[in-house]
C-alpha cells in the first residue's frame, strides 16, 4: 500500500471484523481448552470450564514466556480466553503473524504457548494491532479557548503509525485471501494447477530453471495469469507460424494437392 494513499478506517473494522471469525473458534472445544475431539459438546467439558473459570489462575508471570522479557505495563498482557495463557500483546500478534505467512498452517489461528485454538475474541485482539488510545483529560476552559482541533492519540490519527496500520491491513487481506484459497481446495471440483504441480507452488521435478519459474509464479495450486502465461505464448507462436505458413507458395501447392487428393477420395 502506498504512503500516498492513507488507510481506511472503515477498511480496517470491516477486514478485522471479518477476519477475527474465521481466526478464532468460539464452539465447546475451544471453551472448554481441548485440543482433539469434536467441536460440540462432550462429556467432561463442564467440569473442564469450572477449572478454566474458577480454579486456574489468571495471575501474570514475571516475564512473557514467549520473548522472556516483562512488558512495560499491565496493558501490554493479554490472558487468552481458551488456555489463560498470559503472554504481551506483541507477542500473540507476531505468532499470529507467521502462523498467517505460513504456509503450511491452516484452520484458525492457535494460541503462542500451546496448541490450543484461539477463541474469536483472542483472534481480534492477534490481529489488531492498534496500540491502546490513552485519552487525554482535557479541562472544559482549555477547549473553550482552543480555536486548533485538538488531536488524541490513537494509530489512525498518528501519521507515525500509518507502517504499523499498513503492516496490520496486510495480515488481515493475507489471511482473508488464505481462508478463501482453503475453502476452494476443499471443494471436489478443485483441480491443481499443471504449472504449480504440489498445489504450493514448489516444484516436484525437473531442472532449476524450471524451479525458480515455478516459484515465481507461487499461484497456490490456483490458474493464475502467470501460469497461463508461457501457455499462450507458446499457442501465438504456434498460430504465427501456421499463419506465414500458409502465405508461402509451396504452402498453397500442398494444401491444393491436399484439396485433390481429398476430391479423388469421394
Amino acid at each position: 500500500m502506498s504512503s500516498s494513499s492513507p488507510p481506511s478506517k472503515e477498511k480496517y473494522r470491516a477486514l478485522l471484523t471479518s477476519a477475527s471469525k474465521t481466526a478464532g473458534s468460539d464452539n465447546w472445544k475451544t471453551s472448554a481448552g481441548r485440543t482433539d475431539g469434536p467441536d460440540g459438546f462432550v462429556a467432561g467439558d463442564a467440569l473442564r470450564l469450572i477449572k478454566i473459570h474458577l480454579f486456574k489462575s489468571t495471575s501474570k508471570p514475571s516475564v512473557c514466556p514467549v520473548c522472556m522479557e516483562k512488558p512495560s505495563s499491565d496493558d501490554e498482557w493479554y490472558i487468552t480466553k481458551s488456555c489463560r495463557h498470559a503472554v504481551c500483546r506483541t507477542c500473540l500478534q507476531d505468532y499470529s503473524s507467521s502462523l498467517i505467512a505460513d504456509p503450511n498452517h491452516s484452520g484458525p489461528l492457535k494460541c503462542p504457548c500451546c496448541p490450543r485454538l484461539l477463541r474469536v475474541e483472542d483472534a481480534k485482539v492477534a490481529l489488531d494491532k492498534r496500540p491502546k488510545s490513552k485519552k487525554k483529560i482535557i479541562p472544559k476552559a482549555v477547549r473553550k479557548l482552543s480555536t486548533k482541533k485538538i488531536h488524541v492519540g490513537g494509530l489512525f490519527a498518528d501519521p507515525e503509525g500509518e507502517n504499523r496500520i499498513n503492516s496490520a491491513l496486510e495480515d488481515l487481506e493475507k489471511w482473508d485471501i488464505k481462508k478463501r484459497d482453503e475453502l476452494l481446495r476443499s471443494m471436489s471440483s478443485f483441480r491443481p494447477c499443471p504449472h504449480c504441480s504440489n498445489g504450493n507452488g514448489s516444484d516436484t521435478g525437473g531442472s532449476s530453471e524450471e524451479a525458480e519459474g515455478i516459484k515465481k509464479r507461487g499461484g497456490g495450486g490456483f490458474v493464475t495469469p502467470d501460469c497461463l502465461r508461457p501457455i499462450n505464448a507458446e499457442r501465438e507462436s504456434s498460430a504465427t507460424r501456421l499463419l506465414n505458413l500458409t502465405g508461402s507458395p509451396s504452402s498453397v501447392a500442398i494444401l491444393l494437392m491436399y484439396c485433390i487428393f481429398l476430391f479423388t477420395l469421394c
